[in-house]
C-alpha cells in the first residue's frame, strides 16, 4: 500500500487530535475516514486550480500508512 505523509502546524495537529478524541477514535482513523475523503471531495481532480500553498511555521509530521 502507498504511504501518505502530511506536515501540519502544531495548532492544527492539536485541533485534529481533539476532534478525534471527541469521537472516540484515533487521529489516524479521523484522517482516513473523515479528513482525507472530505478534502478529496472538495479539492479532487476537477478543482486543482483552487489549491493554495500555506506558510510553514511550527510543524508536526503525521504519517498514515496501511
Amino acid at each position: 500500500m502507498t504511504k501518505f505523509m502530511q506536515t501540519v502546524e502544531e495548532t492544527v495537529y492539536e485541533e485534529l487530535k481533539r476532534l478525534a478524541q471527541e469521537r472516540g477514535i484515533t487521529l489516524q482513523e479521523l484522517l482516513r475516514a473523515i479528513i482525507i475523503p472530505e478534502w478529496v471531495k472538495l479539492h479532487g481532480p476537477d478543482r486543482r486550480s483552487g489549491i493554495k500553498r500555506f506558510r510553514r511555521s511550527t510543524q508536526r509530521d503525521l504519517t498514515v500508512s496501511g
